[in-house]
């Protein structure tokens, strides 16, 4: 099934000129949006560990802004505490590997209906970015300085069309099929795109 699937995939993207030796993937998310959640934890993840070396990944942690030019988050303050606390994070050129771990492991509560506490924010500090203290996480969500770079995301995101998420960008393109086959199947859209093929995608 995998090698029917990536086949099909295949043939999508080679007649759409997509096929690269890396693929270039930009991925819009809320950190509390129920259909995020189950993306990162059923297909993100899990694929990643398996393709991530094959991904120049960037990770846009969404949120909205309103009338005022204020940050507001769809699934309230717990998800805006969530998303604060991942921007200032990753600020000051975290790899993408690690912006993953920390994605995710910000976000298992979450999955689980549970609120992320400043305390599960601590945790993910020490256990996968030690060097990033929580003092200086801290200083940036209350600063102002969080707010900012949720708005550079959010005009960001807008500029790739997004008007939903979670919103896959695929080679600077919002292609909706490509994001649909990667919701269904992360890892075989990722070996769809690639010119030479690892031997995960064999």
């Amino acid at each position: 099934m995998f090698k029917v699937a990536l086949l099909l995939f295949a043939g999508i993207f080679v007649s759409d000129g997509l096929r690269a030796d890396v693929v270039d993937l930009t991925y819009v998310y809320e950190t509390r949006c129920p259909y995020c959640l189950e993306f990162l934890h059923e297909q993100f993840y899990d694929g990643y560990q398996q393709v991530g070396s094959y991904v120049n990944l960037t990770l846009l942690t969404f949120a909205k802004i309103d009338d005022d030019g204020d940050v507001y988050c769809q699934h309230g303050d717990n998800e805006c505490f969530i998303s604060r606390a991942q921007v200032c994070a990753f600020k000051n050129g975290i790899s993408q590997n690690r912006q993953v771990e920390f994605l995710y492991c910000t976000e298992t509560k979450a999955w689980d209906g549970l609120d992320i506490t400043e305390e599960d924010i601590k945790v993910c500090l020490v256990n996968v970015l030690p060097e990033v203290s929580w003092n200086d996480v801290q200083s940036c969500m209350t600063s102002g300085e969080a707010d900012e770079l949720l708005k550079a995301i959010y005009v960001k995101a807008k500029s790739y069309g997004v008007s939903y998420v979670p919103s896959l960008i695929f080679f600077g393109r919002h292609d909706v099929d490509l994001e649909d086959s990667a919701r269904d199947n992360f890892v075989a859209t990722i070996c769809g795109l690639l010119s030479n093929q690892p031997e995960v995608c064999n």
